[in-house]
Order: structure tokens, then C-alpha cells, then sequence
């Protein structure tokens, strides 16, 4: 409605006046009112006062299509289908007696002149037809919005009834809305954009009546589905406790809200039933004394609420282990580990900081060099993919903190290695301008070494992505090192010096415990039973 960012005001605006002298209402809108309604009380047609309304674009549409005042005083288009009649011409046809009821046969009788050839008073038929066709075009262009199927008459066919809601399903509906925007990280807005609400009329009439506006969409709707959630993940999880006779297990970690705020998040799961159990404010220390307290008062917490907690992860920093160790010894009956996903994320890193360090740098670097041009040199090298392939393939960067992105980095080049040395070899290689680091694409040593890179980092990746997913043991962790090590033996030249990395992550592990969840997974019966006899 104009009222707010700036934007500009709608069709419906121009029936309002803006109540200046009753100030903002809620959320920076004016106040106004209708002025065929301030119209109708002025002239004593009703003894009613306007009603005063808050200045947003669906208000104004909802008492436009409501207010019996402003329907009266629209003038209805004439249909097409059918001649203008005016009071000012009259034919011979409209008083011949061949309309009455007469049957008495009449002698022929010259034909009457049209009501376009009678001139009366120097206006004829044509020129008032062709003055209702210049009013439909001045109506027409005055109102842009509206096309010109509704200048035409409805017909009862072309009607549909809009559908009535019950309180349940509107509900239901709200629910599905919440969904939509946060799976598809939608704006807040998208729920008033006029797109959006044709198409849900189209699919079903009635439907934007009881849409929410995107206030109630991010405050109440949202809130009451957070209610209803986490209500439905407490009832399952003691559900699936007591089918496996399991101990939960306690996730924690510190997130980061949108306000820059960080939060230990404290999670509860058994076998892929999770409960957003605790989230508190992290403060400013990050010491192990005080991670441990925190951790202390959500076991505590679960403890008074009568969950068996059986193990608390962690992230694998250091001082979360060593607040690890400060409540392994104040609760034994609790098993504290790591984040196993993380330590295989952290495994990456160390053996691109070992074995691999200077071609992983390179990669990065060109990447980042040719992803950074994007006027110059990154449609330069889509134009030889172009070429060559006939589709441009993406360059992907390096995420700092995600060091199993590096496989995506190094097979995003190996993919196109054939164009990114086409580029340079027969265009760019004697021009000044190319930037340094992209100059490793004509280095054959360098492809050489990313694909020994790859291939060893491509089971680490791997193993990472099967270790974040939700449903996952110890037995999967034992798997993972098995799959990992397996992938280092092939390597001839560096295999001793991944070895070790592997080991040293593998000594860090209570084995006992991941070997007999091993031997006792239904999945891994046949691969324990295989197992050398090693007592």
C-alpha cells in the first residue's frame, strides 16, 4: 500500500483517505478509511461510520469486495454480445405494429431506415457505440492490472464455488505452509505476493481467505508448529525407547542463530528419532571447566526427567575433550565420545596438510582464481567447456571448515581437465593478464598429482557423509576405518605415512566396545564372523 520500504501504492489505495491524525498503526501502516463509506454516512444513506481499517493491500481488497457502497457506484460494462441501446435513438422497428399481437396480414411496406442511418440531433447508433468502445478503453487503461477477459461477462459455467474450511483443515493448512517456507528457504513475503495467491486460488477457490499473513506466518503459525513438533518427537522418542530397550544418546553442539548469537544445542537421538532437547545461550567462555558445567546441567536435566541417558557426543575439539574427561570420571555410567563424522572431516584435513599440501594449495588457489574473474576470465573458460563438451561445468571451492569438500573440488577440475588445458596451451599461455595461480592448468605433474589426490581422499569422503546421517552405530564407525584403511593399503608410494594417520585416530577409540558393537549389528554378523583370531 505504499506505506512501508518505499513500495508503491496499489489500485485499491485510491478509495482510502489516510487518517493522518490517528497516527501509525502496528508495523508502520496508516490508518484509512473508505471513502464510498464516509460518502454513504455523510449523505444520511446510513447511520453506520466508516470503519477504519489498517493500511495493508489485502485489508483493502477484503472491504472492497464486501462494501455494498463501492459496488453500487461501479458502472457495469456493456456486453459485447449485445447492440448499445440509447434513449436517444429510437428505429422503426421499435413501434412497428408487427410487434403487437395482431395477426392481421399487413401489405409490404418499405423498410424502415437502421438506427444507424437516422440521424436525430446529429448522433447516430455508430457514434455512440464508438464513444462505449472509447470509455472501455479509458476504463481499460485507467485500471492496468486488470485484463480484458473480466471486461467480458461471466457466464454461471465459468463460475466456481469457493470452498469451505473447517477449523482442522485450515490447521492442516497452515502446517503445510510452515513446511513449504522452511524447506524451501522462502521469504516471509511470499505468502501475500499476488503470484502466489493466484495460484492458489486457481488450484483451489476460497483458499487465499484464510491464508496467513506472513506477521501470523513467522509469529503464531510458526510457533504452534514448533509446539506440535517437538510434542510429536517427546511422545516418539520414549515410544522407540522402550521397543529397543535402548539409552538415548545426548548430541551437543554450538550453533550460531541468524543474530549472531551461539548456542549450545543438546539434541536427544535413538535410531534416527531426534528431540531438540536444550538450547542455551553459550556465553563467553569456552574453556573445558566450563563446557563441562553446561553438559552437567542438561545430563542432570535428563536425569530428573527420567531419560536413560547411555552416551553424550561431543564435538572433537580440544576442549570438549578434555571436558570429556572431567565427566567421564563424575558420571561412569555415561560413555563420552567424539563426533566421528568430524573426525574423519579432520582425518581430510590432515592428509591434505601432510602428503598433499602443495596440490591441494594449487587447487584451491586456481579455483578461487577463476571463480573470482567472473567478467573476464570464468566466461573465458565456460566458453571453452562450451566448445569442447557443450555444456559449462561448474568450479567448486574449497569450504574451509568442511575439508571433505576438497574431493568435490579436485573432481570438479579432473572433469574438465581436457578444456582448462586447451584454455591455456592454445589461448592464454603467452598472455600477460592470466592470473598466477591458474597457471598450474598447463603444470602436467600437477594433473598428475590431483588424481592421486582424488582418489585417495574420494573413501574419506565417503566415509564422512555416511557418518553424518542419522541412523548410525558404532558398527558404522568400525566400517568406516575398515573402508579407509583399505583405501590407503592401495596406495604404493604414501601408504605408510597415511597409515599412521589412520592408527593414531583408531587408538583414540575404546575398541572393545566399537568391536563388539561390530559382532553384534545384524548387518555386520558375516564380516565379524570373518575376523582373524587375535586374543
Amino acid at each position: 500500500m505504499g506505506d512501508r520500504g518505499g513500495r508503491p501504492p496499489g489500485q485499491e489505495a485510491r478509495h482510502f483517505k489516510v487518517l493522518k491524525e490517528l497516527g501509525k498503526a502496528p508495523g508502520g501502516y496508516s490508518h484509512r478509511e473508505c471513502r464510498f463509506c464516509r460518502a454513504a454516512y455523510d449523505n444520511d444513506t446510513t447511520t453506520t461510520p466508516p470503519q477504519v481499517i489498517i493500511g495493508r493491500a489485502r485489508n483493502c481488497k477484503s472491504h472492497l469486495a464486501k462494501c455494498t457502497y463501492y459496488k453500487a457506484a461501479q458502472i457495469p460494462a456493456p456486453s459485447p454480445c449485445t447492440p448499445i441501446k440509447s434513449g436517444l435513438v429510437t428505429t422503426a422497428a421499435d413501434t412497428s405494429p408487427a410487434l403487437s399481437s395482431e395477426t392481421t396480414p399487413k401489405p409490404p411496406q418499405p423498410s424502415a431506415p437502421t438506427a444507424a442511418q437516422l440521424p436525430i440531433g446529429g448522433v447516430t447508433a455508430a457514434s455512440i457505440k464508438s464513444r462505449a468502445r472509447r470509455v472501455l478503453v479509458l476504463e481499460q487503461k485507467r485500471s492496468p492490472r486488470k485484463s480484458l477477459h473480466t471486461l467480458l461477462p461471466v457466464t454461471k459455467r465459468a463460475k466456481r464455488e469457493k470452498r469451505k474450511f473447517s477449523r482442522s483443515e485450515i490447521k492442516q493448512i497452515e502446517r503445510s505452509l510452515i513446511e513449504l517456507h522452511a524447506d524451501n528457504h522462502l521469504a516471509d513475503r511470499f505468502i501475500e505476493q499476488e503470484s502466489t495467491q493466484r495460484f492458489m486460488e486457481l488450484v483451489c477457490p476460497g483458499l487465499t481467505d484464510i491464508l496467513p499473513s506472513r506477521r501470523a506466518l513467522g509469529t503464531r503459525v510458526i510457533k504452534e508448529h514448533a509446539t506440535r513438533c517437538k510434542t510429536m518427537d517427546t511422545e516418539a522418542l520414549p515410544v522407540m525407547e522402550e521397543s529397543t530397550n535402548g539409552w538415548v544418546n545426548l548430541l551437543s553442539d554450538v550453533w550460531q542463530n541468524v543474530s549472531k548469537e551461539h548456542l549450545l544445542g543438546c539434541q536427544l537421538s535413538l535410531f534416527g528419532v531426534l528431540l531438540t532437547y536444550a538450547l542455551l545461550p553459550a556465553g563467553d567462555s569456552h574453556h573445558g571447566i566450563a563446557i563441562a558445567k553446561q553438559l552437567e546441567e542438561v545430563l542432570e536435566r535428563a536425569h530428573d526427567e527420567k531419560w536413560r541417558v547411555g552416551a553424550c557426543v561431543t564435538d572433537d575439539a580440544g576442549q570438549c575433550g578434555r571436558a570429556r574427561r572431567i565427566l567421564a570420571i563424575r558420571w561412569p555410567q555415561v560413555v563420552f565420545l567424539h563426533c566421528f563424522a568430524h573426525a574423519v572431516n579432520n582425518l581430510v584435513k590432515a592428509v591434505l596438510k601432510s602428503s598433499f599440501r602443495d596440490v591441494a594449495a594449487k587447487a584451491a588457489n586456481a579455483v578461487n582464481a577463476i571463480n573470482a574473474s567472473s567478467s573476464k576470465w570464468l566466461p573465458r573458460v565456460r566458453k571453452m567447456m562450451k566448445k569442447l563438451y557443450g555444456k559449462s561445468l561448474g568450479l567448486r571451492t574449497l569450504c574451509e571448515t568442511r575439508w571433505n569438500s576438497m574431493q568435490g573440488c579436485f573432481a570438479s577440475l579432473l572433469r574438465v581437465q581436457t578444456a582448462l588445458q586447451m584454455f591455456f596451451f592454445r589461448k592464454y599461455e603467452k598472455d600477460s593478464e592470466l592470473p598466477s595461480t591458474a597457471r598450474v592448468f598447463g603444470d602436467l605433474f600437477f594433473w598428475e598429482e590431483l588424481k592421486e589426490a582424488e582418489a585417495i581422499i574420494a573413501p574419506l569422503s565417503f566415509a564422512s557423509y555416511r557418518l553424518q546421517r542419522d541412523k548410525n552405530t558404532v558398527a558404522d564407525v568400525v566400517v568406516s576405518f575398515r573402508d579407509i584403511f583399505r583405501g590407503f593399503q592401495r596406495h604404493i608410494v604414501r601408504h605408510d605415512a597415511l597409515d599412521v594417520c589412520i592408527e593414531d585416530r583408531w587408538a583414540q577409540c575404546e575398541q572393545p566396545l566399537f568391536m563388539l558393537g561390530f559382532a553384534l549389528h545384524p548387518g555386520c554378523v558375516d564380516a565379524a564372523k570373518d575376523l582373524p583370531q587375535t586374543a
